[in-house]
Protein backbone atom coordinates (compact mmCIF):
# COMPACT_ATOMS: atom_id res chain seq x y z
CA UNK A 1 0.00 0.00 0.00
CA UNK A 2 1.37 3.26 -0.78
CA UNK A 3 0.06 6.41 1.45
CA UNK A 4 0.78 10.27 0.11
CA UNK A 5 1.67 12.18 2.71
CA UNK A 6 1.91 15.54 1.53
CA UNK A 7 4.95 15.69 -0.93
CA UNK A 8 6.29 12.12 0.67
CA UNK A 9 4.88 8.63 -0.75
CA UNK A 10 5.31 6.34 2.28
CA UNK A 11 5.27 2.44 2.03
CA UNK A 12 3.52 -0.15 4.79
CA UNK A 13 5.07 -3.41 5.52
CA UNK A 14 2.73 -4.62 3.37
CA UNK A 15 4.74 -3.64 0.33
CA UNK A 16 7.98 -1.51 0.60
CA UNK A 17 8.81 1.24 -2.32
CA UNK A 18 12.45 1.27 -3.23
CA UNK A 19 12.58 4.66 -4.16
CA UNK A 20 15.74 6.20 -4.05
CA UNK A 21 18.35 5.14 -6.10
CA UNK A 22 21.54 4.48 -3.53
CA UNK A 23 24.69 2.63 -3.69
CA UNK A 24 26.86 1.22 -0.47
CA UNK A 25 30.10 3.66 -0.81
CA UNK A 26 31.35 5.57 1.83
CA UNK A 27 32.96 9.28 1.55
CA UNK A 28 36.03 10.06 2.84
CA UNK A 29 35.85 12.34 6.21
CA UNK A 30 34.74 15.71 6.04
CA UNK A 31 36.91 16.86 9.20
CA UNK A 32 37.38 16.98 12.44
CA UNK A 33 34.37 16.28 14.83
CA UNK A 34 33.27 19.92 16.62
CA UNK A 35 35.34 20.64 19.67
CA UNK A 36 31.96 21.24 21.66
CA UNK A 37 28.34 20.14 21.41
CA UNK A 38 26.26 23.06 19.84
CA UNK A 39 23.02 23.91 21.69
CA UNK A 40 21.32 25.23 18.19
CA UNK A 41 22.14 24.94 14.85
CA UNK A 42 25.49 26.72 14.11
CA UNK A 43 26.30 28.02 10.27
CA UNK A 44 29.79 28.87 9.10
CA UNK A 45 32.20 29.19 6.58
CA UNK A 46 35.24 26.87 5.73
CA UNK A 47 36.82 27.88 2.36
CA UNK A 48 33.81 28.24 0.58
CA UNK A 49 31.81 25.61 2.01
CA UNK A 50 29.06 26.30 4.44
CA UNK A 51 29.23 23.70 7.28
CA UNK A 52 25.65 23.06 9.28
CA UNK A 53 26.54 22.14 12.71
CA UNK A 54 23.42 20.58 14.43
CA UNK A 55 22.64 20.30 17.81
CA UNK A 56 21.69 16.82 19.62
CA UNK A 57 17.99 18.22 20.09
CA UNK A 58 16.32 20.26 16.91
CA UNK A 59 15.04 23.33 17.61
CA UNK A 60 12.18 22.26 15.59
CA UNK A 61 10.24 19.18 14.90
CA UNK A 62 8.89 17.64 11.47
CA UNK A 63 5.41 15.74 11.81
CA UNK A 64 3.39 14.69 9.26
CA UNK A 65 -0.37 14.83 9.96
CA UNK A 66 -2.72 12.11 11.28
CA UNK A 67 -4.04 10.95 8.12
CA UNK A 68 -2.97 10.83 4.90
CA UNK A 69 -3.67 12.65 1.40
CA UNK A 70 -4.06 9.41 0.05
CA UNK A 71 -3.98 5.52 -0.30
CA UNK A 72 -2.64 3.78 -3.25
CA UNK A 73 -3.10 -0.31 -2.57
CA UNK A 74 -5.67 -3.02 -1.03
CA UNK A 75 -5.31 -5.98 0.31
CA UNK A 76 -7.75 -7.68 -1.99
CA UNK A 77 -9.89 -6.80 -4.64
CA UNK A 78 -9.27 -4.33 -7.85
CA UNK A 79 -6.49 -5.65 -9.70
CA UNK A 80 -5.11 -2.22 -10.23
CA UNK A 81 -4.90 -1.85 -6.79
CA UNK A 82 -2.86 -4.81 -5.76
CA UNK A 83 0.82 -4.92 -5.64
CA UNK A 84 3.02 -8.04 -4.97
CA UNK A 85 6.28 -5.77 -5.41
CA UNK A 86 7.03 -2.02 -5.66
CA UNK A 87 10.04 -0.71 -8.32
CA UNK A 88 9.93 2.97 -7.51
CA UNK A 89 7.48 5.19 -7.29
CA UNK A 90 7.61 9.33 -8.56
CA UNK A 91 5.27 12.34 -8.49
CA UNK A 92 5.22 13.39 -12.09
CA UNK A 93 5.09 17.23 -13.33
CA UNK A 94 1.34 16.92 -13.99
CA UNK A 95 1.08 15.84 -10.21
CA UNK A 96 0.12 12.22 -10.95
CA UNK A 97 2.02 9.45 -9.15
CA UNK A 98 3.82 6.78 -11.10
CA UNK A 99 4.44 3.25 -9.28
CA UNK A 100 6.96 0.77 -10.90
CA UNK A 101 4.48 -2.28 -10.59
CA UNK A 102 7.20 -5.47 -10.36
CA UNK A 103 5.45 -8.09 -10.44
CA UNK A 104 3.66 -7.44 -13.52
CA UNK A 105 6.89 -5.44 -15.07
CA UNK A 106 4.55 -2.21 -15.37
CA UNK A 107 4.10 1.68 -14.72
CA UNK A 108 0.46 2.45 -13.29
CA UNK A 109 -0.14 5.69 -12.67
CA UNK A 110 -2.72 7.56 -10.05
CA UNK A 111 -4.39 10.71 -9.87
CA UNK A 112 -3.42 13.05 -6.52
CA UNK A 113 -6.79 11.57 -4.98
CA UNK A 114 -4.89 8.13 -5.60
CA UNK A 115 -7.20 7.10 -8.20
CA UNK A 116 -5.89 4.58 -10.78
CA UNK A 117 -5.68 5.91 -14.26
CA UNK A 118 -3.98 4.21 -16.74
CA UNK A 119 -1.00 1.22 -17.24
CA UNK A 120 2.17 0.94 -19.32
CA UNK A 121 4.28 -1.20 -20.42
CA UNK A 122 4.07 -4.99 -19.67
CA UNK A 123 6.14 -8.41 -19.91
CA UNK A 124 8.99 -8.39 -22.32
CA UNK A 125 11.37 -7.67 -24.48
CA UNK A 126 9.86 -5.20 -27.13
CA UNK A 127 10.05 -1.30 -26.42
CA UNK A 128 8.60 -0.04 -23.53
CA UNK A 129 8.23 -3.65 -21.91
CA UNK A 130 10.06 -4.98 -19.03
CA UNK A 131 11.62 -8.34 -17.93
CA UNK A 132 12.42 -6.24 -14.32
CA UNK A 133 11.27 -3.24 -13.81
CA UNK A 134 14.17 -2.21 -10.98
CA UNK A 135 13.23 1.89 -10.50
CA UNK A 136 11.75 4.94 -11.81
CA UNK A 137 13.13 8.08 -12.26
CA UNK A 138 11.68 11.40 -13.14
CA UNK A 139 13.94 13.90 -15.17
CA UNK A 140 11.59 16.96 -16.04
CA UNK A 141 8.46 16.09 -17.82
CA UNK A 142 10.00 12.60 -18.45
CA UNK A 143 9.78 9.17 -16.82
CA UNK A 144 12.93 7.28 -16.68
CA UNK A 145 12.48 3.70 -15.94
CA UNK A 146 15.45 1.36 -15.16
CA UNK A 147 15.25 -2.89 -16.36
CA UNK A 148 17.99 -4.26 -14.84
CA UNK A 149 17.24 -7.78 -16.42
CA UNK A 150 17.79 -5.88 -19.92
CA UNK A 151 19.95 -3.49 -18.82
CA UNK A 152 18.05 -0.80 -20.54
CA UNK A 153 16.73 2.51 -19.56
CA UNK A 154 13.18 3.10 -21.02
CA UNK A 155 11.95 6.42 -21.69
CA UNK A 156 8.09 7.65 -21.60
CA UNK A 157 7.00 11.58 -22.04
CA UNK A 158 4.51 13.10 -19.62
CA UNK A 159 1.79 10.98 -20.35
CA UNK A 160 3.10 7.50 -20.21
CA UNK A 161 4.03 7.11 -24.20
CA UNK A 162 7.16 5.50 -24.82
CA UNK A 163 9.62 7.48 -26.54
CA UNK A 164 12.96 5.36 -26.74
CA UNK A 165 15.39 3.27 -24.90
CA UNK A 166 19.06 3.83 -23.85
CA UNK A 167 21.75 1.76 -22.49
CA UNK A 168 22.25 2.64 -18.91
CA UNK A 169 26.67 3.10 -19.90
CA UNK A 170 27.90 1.30 -16.46
CA UNK A 171 26.08 1.15 -13.18
CA UNK A 172 24.44 4.23 -11.73
CA UNK A 173 22.13 5.96 -9.39
CA UNK A 174 20.07 8.22 -11.69
CA UNK A 175 19.38 11.55 -13.11
CA UNK A 176 19.25 14.78 -11.93
CA UNK A 177 16.62 17.38 -13.41
CA UNK A 178 18.96 18.51 -15.90
CA UNK A 179 19.67 14.76 -17.26
CA UNK A 180 23.03 14.54 -15.54
CA UNK A 181 23.86 10.80 -15.21
CA UNK A 182 24.97 9.74 -11.59
CA UNK A 183 27.25 7.01 -11.86
CA UNK A 184 29.78 5.03 -9.66
CA UNK A 185 33.18 4.15 -10.28
CA UNK A 186 35.39 1.62 -7.95
CA UNK A 187 39.30 2.25 -7.64
CA UNK A 188 41.20 -0.58 -8.38
CA UNK A 189 43.11 -2.07 -4.58
CA UNK A 190 45.10 -5.03 -3.86
CA UNK A 191 43.36 -7.75 -2.13
CA UNK A 192 43.11 -7.15 1.60
CA UNK A 193 44.69 -9.41 4.20
CA UNK A 194 42.59 -12.48 5.09
CA UNK A 195 41.26 -11.68 8.67
CA UNK A 196 41.64 -8.23 8.25
CA UNK A 197 38.44 -5.21 8.21
CA UNK A 198 39.29 -2.75 5.41
CA UNK A 199 37.34 -0.61 3.11
CA UNK A 200 38.52 0.34 -0.48
CA UNK A 201 37.62 3.46 -2.36
CA UNK A 202 35.42 4.47 -4.70
CA UNK A 203 34.23 7.69 -7.31
CA UNK A 204 30.98 9.64 -8.13
CA UNK A 205 30.61 10.75 -11.54
CA UNK A 206 28.66 12.50 -13.45
CA UNK A 207 28.03 12.34 -16.94
CA UNK A 208 26.82 14.86 -19.45
CA UNK A 209 26.68 14.20 -22.99
CA UNK A 210 29.86 12.50 -23.88
CA UNK A 211 31.41 13.88 -20.97
CA UNK A 212 32.31 12.45 -17.93
CA UNK A 213 33.46 14.31 -14.60
CA UNK A 214 34.65 12.61 -11.36
CA UNK A 215 33.24 14.60 -8.56
CA UNK A 216 34.43 13.06 -5.31
CA UNK A 217 36.22 10.17 -4.07
CA UNK A 218 34.46 7.90 -1.54
CA UNK A 219 35.80 4.77 0.56
CA UNK A 220 33.60 2.22 -0.22
CA UNK A 221 31.97 -0.07 2.43
CA UNK A 222 33.66 -2.15 5.41
CA UNK A 223 34.43 -5.89 4.49
CA UNK A 224 35.64 -8.83 6.58
CA UNK A 225 37.89 -11.16 4.67
CA UNK A 226 37.14 -14.51 5.81
CA UNK A 227 40.78 -16.47 6.57
CA UNK A 228 39.24 -20.06 5.33
CA UNK A 229 37.69 -18.71 2.10
CA UNK A 230 39.94 -15.44 1.69
CA UNK A 231 36.51 -13.97 0.44
CA UNK A 232 34.82 -11.22 1.51
CA UNK A 233 31.60 -10.92 3.93
CA UNK A 234 29.92 -8.35 4.97
CA UNK A 235 30.74 -6.46 8.35
CA UNK A 236 29.10 -6.32 11.28
CA UNK A 237 27.58 -3.06 11.88
CA UNK A 238 29.83 -1.66 9.10
CA UNK A 239 31.03 1.76 8.44
CA UNK A 240 29.35 2.42 5.06
CA UNK A 241 27.59 5.71 2.89
CA UNK A 242 25.37 6.46 0.44
CA UNK A 243 24.42 8.24 -2.71
CA UNK A 244 21.05 9.95 -2.55
CA UNK A 245 19.94 13.22 -4.45
CA UNK A 246 17.40 15.50 -5.54
CA UNK A 247 16.33 17.41 -8.97
CA UNK A 248 19.45 19.63 -8.21
CA UNK A 249 21.66 18.76 -5.51
CA UNK A 250 23.54 14.98 -4.64
CA UNK A 251 23.74 14.01 -0.67
CA UNK A 252 26.28 11.68 -0.15
CA UNK A 253 27.01 10.20 3.98
CA UNK A 254 29.39 8.27 5.39
CA UNK A 255 28.38 6.94 8.88
CA UNK A 256 31.89 6.49 10.47
CA UNK A 257 30.95 10.09 11.72
CA UNK A 258 27.64 11.98 11.61
CA UNK A 259 28.20 13.98 8.22
CA UNK A 260 26.62 14.32 5.13
CA UNK A 261 28.20 16.04 1.99
CA UNK A 262 26.36 18.27 -0.79
CA UNK A 263 26.88 19.09 -4.00
CA UNK A 264 24.97 21.34 -6.49
CA UNK A 265 24.21 20.03 -9.93
CA UNK A 266 27.51 21.16 -11.51
CA UNK A 267 29.36 18.97 -9.30
CA UNK A 268 30.42 21.30 -6.11
CA UNK A 269 31.06 20.58 -3.15
CA UNK A 270 28.48 23.46 -1.44
CA UNK A 271 27.73 22.30 1.99
CA UNK A 272 28.88 19.62 5.26
CA UNK A 273 25.77 18.50 7.45
CA UNK A 274 26.51 17.57 10.70
CA UNK A 275 25.11 16.90 13.81
CA UNK A 276 26.66 16.33 17.61
CA UNK A 277 25.73 13.00 18.72
CA UNK A 278 27.31 10.50 21.50
CA UNK A 279 28.32 7.35 19.64
CA UNK A 280 26.70 3.88 21.31
CA UNK A 281 28.81 1.02 22.48
CA UNK A 282 28.06 -2.32 20.38
CA UNK A 283 27.06 -4.89 23.23
CA UNK A 284 27.80 -8.66 23.11
CA UNK A 285 24.04 -8.70 22.90
CA UNK A 286 23.84 -6.37 19.24
CA UNK A 287 26.54 -8.74 18.31
CA UNK A 288 24.53 -11.74 18.88
CA UNK A 289 20.97 -10.48 17.96
CA UNK A 290 22.53 -9.33 14.43
CA UNK A 291 24.09 -12.88 13.94
CA UNK A 292 20.70 -14.49 14.74
CA UNK A 293 19.07 -12.15 12.69
CA UNK A 294 21.39 -13.55 9.90
CA UNK A 295 20.71 -17.51 10.67
CA UNK A 296 17.12 -17.02 10.40
CA UNK A 297 17.42 -15.26 7.20
CA UNK A 298 19.30 -18.12 5.87
CA UNK A 299 17.67 -21.31 7.13
CA UNK A 300 17.35 -23.48 4.89
CA UNK A 301 20.35 -22.45 2.73
CA UNK A 302 23.12 -24.52 2.22
CA UNK A 303 25.60 -22.26 2.04
CA UNK A 304 24.17 -21.32 5.93
CA UNK A 305 27.18 -22.04 7.44
CA UNK A 306 29.65 -20.45 5.00
CA UNK A 307 27.66 -17.26 4.93
CA UNK A 308 27.72 -16.90 9.00
CA UNK A 309 31.07 -18.19 10.26
CA UNK A 310 32.30 -15.31 9.20
CA UNK A 311 29.95 -13.21 11.23
CA UNK A 312 30.87 -14.92 14.41
CA UNK A 313 34.75 -14.97 13.54
CA UNK A 314 35.29 -11.35 13.03
CA UNK A 315 36.20 -8.42 15.39
CA UNK A 316 33.40 -6.40 16.20
CA UNK A 317 33.89 -2.82 16.04
CA UNK A 318 33.55 -1.12 19.57
CA UNK A 319 30.99 1.75 18.54
CA UNK A 320 27.92 1.93 16.58
CA UNK A 321 27.97 3.56 13.07
CA UNK A 322 26.39 7.31 13.44
CA UNK A 323 23.60 6.40 11.35
CA UNK A 324 22.23 3.22 9.48
CA UNK A 325 20.52 0.21 10.88
CA UNK A 326 23.82 -1.56 12.07
CA UNK A 327 20.91 -3.02 14.43
CA UNK A 328 17.51 -2.15 15.09
CA UNK A 329 14.88 -2.87 18.10
CA UNK A 330 14.67 -5.61 20.40
CA UNK A 331 12.04 -7.61 18.13
CA UNK A 332 13.52 -6.99 14.32
CA UNK A 333 16.56 -6.84 13.23
CA UNK A 334 17.02 -6.33 9.26
CA UNK A 335 18.54 -9.26 7.41
CA UNK A 336 21.63 -7.15 5.88
CA UNK A 337 21.98 -3.42 5.22
CA UNK A 338 19.49 -1.46 3.65
CA UNK A 339 18.66 1.64 2.06
CA UNK A 340 19.19 4.36 5.06
CA UNK A 341 18.59 7.67 3.11
CA UNK A 342 15.58 9.20 0.71
CA UNK A 343 15.70 12.56 -0.52
CA UNK A 344 12.47 14.15 0.72
CA UNK A 345 12.59 16.88 -2.15
CA UNK A 346 15.39 19.46 -2.87
CA UNK A 347 15.80 21.12 0.53
CA UNK A 348 15.29 17.80 3.19
CA UNK A 349 16.78 14.65 3.50
CA UNK A 350 15.63 11.77 6.34
CA UNK A 351 18.44 9.23 7.45
CA UNK A 352 17.43 6.22 9.31
CA UNK A 353 19.52 6.36 12.74
CA UNK A 354 21.66 3.71 14.24
CA UNK A 355 19.26 2.22 16.94
CA UNK A 356 19.85 -0.70 19.45
CA UNK A 357 18.02 -3.13 21.67
CA UNK A 358 15.31 -0.98 23.74
CA UNK A 359 16.09 2.10 21.86
CA UNK A 360 12.87 4.22 21.50
CA UNK A 361 14.46 7.07 19.57
CA UNK A 362 12.54 7.94 16.52
CA UNK A 363 14.25 6.00 13.54
CA UNK A 364 14.70 9.17 11.34
CA UNK A 365 16.34 12.05 11.07
CA UNK A 366 14.98 15.18 8.87
CA UNK A 367 17.16 18.11 7.68
CA UNK A 368 15.08 20.92 5.82
CA UNK A 369 15.57 24.33 4.94
CA UNK A 370 19.47 24.89 4.69
CA UNK A 371 20.02 21.66 6.12
CA UNK A 372 18.48 22.72 9.50
CA UNK A 373 17.89 18.95 11.76
CA UNK A 374 13.96 18.55 12.59
CA UNK A 375 13.11 15.12 14.49
CA UNK A 376 10.24 13.72 13.10
CA UNK A 377 8.33 11.73 15.90
CA UNK A 378 5.71 10.00 13.66
CA UNK A 379 7.61 8.42 11.29
CA UNK A 380 7.45 4.86 11.56
CA UNK A 381 10.75 2.46 10.10
CA UNK A 382 8.96 1.54 7.21
CA UNK A 383 8.55 4.34 5.36
CA UNK A 384 10.25 5.20 2.37
CA UNK A 385 10.02 8.71 0.39
CA UNK A 386 9.17 9.55 -3.01
CA UNK A 387 11.05 12.48 -4.58
CA UNK A 388 8.98 14.93 -6.59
Amino acid sequence: MLRGLGLPLATTALVRARIVASFAVALATIGCEPTTRPTSVVVRDSSGIEIVDNPVEPPARWRLGAEPVFDIGRADGDPDYLFSDIGGAVITAAGEVAVGDRGANRIRYYGGDGRYLRSVGGEGDGPGEFRWLATLWRRGDTLVAFDARLSRLSWFDAGGTYVRSSPPDGPHFGFLSDGTLLSPGIVPRDMPAPGTVSRGEADLVFRRGGSRDTVARFRIAETFVDEETESFSQRLFGRMSWVVFGPRHVFVGDNAAYQIRVYDASGVWIRAIRRSIAPRPVSEADRERWIAGETDRFAGDPRLELLVRPLRTQPTPELMPAFGRGSNTASRIPPRPTKKAHTLHQKSLPLHKASGPRDDRPPHDVFAGRSRHLNPSTLSREISIARQ
